[in-house]
């Protein structure tokens, strides 16, 4: 059986995401105060939650038509001339280059 909240009650309870916000950055201007570094640690952590600072990053990998055409003759090279290709160390490729990922 559910309980019906009175009107005053959820209407203390229902918060605004800025309300949130002031009142954890408000606990760790206790906890600084206090010199307790774990404390504002997971305050700040849970601010950064709410902003979004902890969502998955989606990374791409773009594939061109050059790059096909590279797959395709180096899937075509013998067992021997890839061999030759790693040994060169340039990987054979009409362009590389390598960059941040």
């Amino acid at each position: 059986m559910m309980h019906h909240l009175p009107d005053a009650v959820d209407t203390c309870l229902s918060l605004a995401p800025e309300d949130v916000r002031a009142g954890l950055l408000e606990a760790v201007a206790y906890a600084r105060a206090q010199m307790n570094p774990m404390a504002m640690i997971s305050g700040f952590r849970e601010i950064g939650k709410m902003l979004g600072l902890y969502a998955p990053q989606v990374k791409g990998v773009e594939a061109s038509a050059d790059g096909e055409v590279e797959m395709n003759r180096l899937n075509s090279l013998s067992d021997a001339d890839l061999l030759a290709v790693i040994a060169s160390g340039s990987g054979g490729c009409i362009e590389c280059e390598s960059g941040p990922v």
